[in-house]
């Protein structure tokens, strides 16, 4: 596991959010294990996994892995897996964590598969359990479409076993998550992938001398927003307008008129930032420091999708250094990155209230850091 994927150990529960994981409690294990084994919906067996989705190749605005065929849980099947998964996570019930898996499940971390298969899925939050103690995992908007389900989340625990070889230091741990969850039409997820940050987690252990992102206080946690609508997730054309301005003004480099994007009071949480954004004044000056870092920054291949007044966006974010970001400074001029990044974006009146914007900044910092490579001759 490397440095950009620290934080990809915290595990968490639905603590807090009782109205986003509750539902059909009589949706029991049996039900699960009769409808892997069974393959009901599509007269498979369990062993086949025929409606395995995609290794997340991006083939167009509005695609998404798992999207180009018939094989998807409605919107309410899918969702109801989710709740599944959280109840049963934060029980910590392995086995029925796992059963909600189909056989060639992949969870991907950071653009990269990190597991694939339920006996290495099943390894990895065995992992995360033992080196996070004390989780706690507060789901803020759950959207849900045709075959899939997003999920931002503010997640937090105790470093509590060792970590890259770093022993515990006892240290509270926060981030926001984004999690994909694709699921078929068997009620089996089929693939799950996380984006998030690791560079405040790395200030919270005390590996970097960078100000570290305090938490907010549950108590200003409420319960989830949660909404599901069958079809391909065509966001209303104001919501998507919306969501597609601050991506098109961070591309271009126009800071104005990526604060104008958000209304008057509207909040920007961008996962590598020490503090949230407030205000356009606020989230034009965020965008700003960005440009001033990484004059080239782009966003490639972005994808929306979304439900209500929420949207939901992939994308590639690509640059190069050029000045001073969090502290830390490049050991030579342009040196170039590219990391994935998620978004889920609230859209009220044609302007965002709330986004979240992550993306590894752990992973800019590793690239940035990394020495020039010498000349073969």
């Amino acid at each position: 596991m490397g440095l950009r994927s620290v934080a990809l150990v915290v595990a968490f529960s639905c603590a807090g959010a009782a109205s986003a994981c509750g539902g059909d409690d009589d949706r029991q294990a049996a039900d699960r294990e009769g409808r892997s084994e069974a393959g009901e919906d599509d007269g498979s067996a369990r062993g086949e996994d025929p409606a395995q989705a995609p290794r997340g190749d991006r083939r167009g605005e509005g695609e998404a892995p798992g999207h180009d065929d018939d094989r998807m849980a409605p919107a309410d099947t899918a969702l109801s897996t989710w709740k599944d998964w959280e109840r049963a996570l934060e029980r910590g019930a392995a086995d029925d964590v796992i059963a909600l898996y189909a056989d060639g499940a992949e969870l991907v971390l950071g653009g990269a598969v990190a597991a694939s298969g339920r006996a290495e899925i099943e390894r990895h939050f065995e992992l995360r359990a033992a080196a996070i103690g004390d989780r706690e995992r507060d789901p803020r908007v759950v959207i849900a479409r045709d075959g899939e389900v997003v999920v931002v989340a503010d997640v937090r625990g105790e470093h509590t076993g060792e970590i890259l070889g770093i022993e515990p230091t006892g240290a509270r741990l926060y981030r926001a998550e984004i999690w994909r969850t694709f699921v078929d039409t068997r009620g089996l997820i089929t693939r799950q992938e996380v984006y998030a940050d690791a560079l405040n987690i790395q200030a919270q252990m005390q590996r970097r001398d960078i100000a570290a992102r305090a938490p907010p206080a549950r108590a200003e946690v409420g319960d989830a927003v949660v909404h599901a609508e069958s079809g391909d997730g065509a966001p209303a054309a104001s919501a998507r307008k919306a969501a597609a301005a601050v991506f098109e003004a961070l591309s271009a480099g126009d800071s104005q008129a990526f604060g104008a994007a958000f209304s008057p009071d509207g909040v920007l949480h961008d996962g590598s930032a020490s503090q949230d954004a407030t205000g356009r004044g606020a989230i034009a000056g965020h965008a700003s420091s960005l440009r001033q870092a990484f004059p080239a920054l782009e966003v490639r291949r972005l994808e929306l999708w979304g439900a209500g007044d929420y949207v939901a966006a992939t994308y590639e974010l690509s640059g190069a250094h050029d000045g001073t970001w969090r502290r830390i400074r490049a050991r030579a001029s342009g040196a170039r990155f590219d990391v994935p990044g998620a978004a889920l974006l609230e859209v009220a009146d044609g302007a965002v209230t709330r986004a979240w914007l992550l993306y590894d900044g752990a992973a800019i910092a590793n690239a940035i850091e990394a020495p020039e490579a010498e000349d073969d001759d």
